[in-house]
């Protein structure tokens, strides 16, 4: 951590040389985490962005060790964000060969339609097809 930070004579203050720059970081002692975590994930300026850009703006301003796991934990249970997110998608179930070993065997039935009337009355189509021989 030294090789990477200066820590400044007040204490408060960490100064991070990134790629390009030099910024200064607040350091946040672990009673105001929280309330750190909250203004930035969910305060005004936060807005419920989702973890990479709550991290992001964490790191802009603040420093603490393990504040990556601790912006992770918080955005996985904000209650706000929760509900808001789309569900898991639901599993599908593995494709199947279907083996049949002689004709009408298996037949495979669908009926198709409202649609318009070919001949008068008739709106709708039955369709059967022979697994087997696939008539």
């Amino acid at each position: 951590l030294s090789r990477k930070f200066k820590l400044r004579t007040d204490h408060h203050s960490l100064t991070c040389p990134d790629d390009d720059f030099t910024h200064k970081q607040l350091v946040v002692p672990s009673s105001l985490q929280s309330k750190v975590l909250e203004h930035v994930h969910g305060g005004s300026v936060g807005g419920h962005l989702g973890q990479s850009k709550s991290l992001e703006k964490l790191k802009s301003r603040f420093y603490w060790p393990g504040h990556y796991n601790d912006v992770m934990m918080w955005c996985s249970t904000c209650s706000i964000c929760l509900p808001r997110k789309s569900p898991a998608p639901k599993p599908k179930a593995p494709l199947t060969s279907i083996t049949v070993g002689n004709p009408m065997q298996l037949v495979a039935v669908d009926l198709v339609g409202p649609s318009h009337e070919v001949q008068q009355g008739i709106s709708y189509i039955l369709v059967a097809a022979d697994y087997f021989t696939k008539w």
